[in-house]
């Protein structure tokens, strides 16, 4: 939300990753919907750590996606976190289910890859 503070959003993320055993430089991108994208404090903390922020449009995160109960009304999408997540990832796998504090939700995903030689 509009309303959260730089310290609280970089608080939140921390612990998150803290919790799951993620080094900050492992995180490849902020991913968000597209009505997201001047939120003070998501600019702020993508700034801080170098870390690319994309958004996208309300209609690419309804496509694909298995519904769930809980609903954003004001997009009317079903978890736009989770989506977000996935679609940063290039469609890899969730490794963080939604986790919220006030004004805050937060999701995370790893890009499948591999290594050949």
């Amino acid at each position: 939300r509009k309303d959260v503070s730089i310290k609280n959003l970089e608080q939140h993320i921390l612990q998150m990753l803290s919790e799951s055993h993620i080094s900050i430089l492992a995180i490849e991108k902020i991913a968000s919907i597209d009505s997201k994208e001047n939120i003070v404090c998501i600019n702020a903390f993508s700034k801080k750590y170098d870390i690319p922020f994309v958004t996208y449009k309300a209609d690419l995160l309804q496509d694909g996606f298995e519904s769930s109960e809980l609903k954003l009304k004001p997009a009317g999408i079903d978890d736009i976190c989770e989506k977000c997540a996935v679609l940063g990832s290039n469609n890899g796998k969730l490794i963080l289910s939604k986790t919220t504090q006030p004004g805050i939700s937060i999701a995370m995903a790893k890009r499948d890859w591999k290594c050949k030689f």
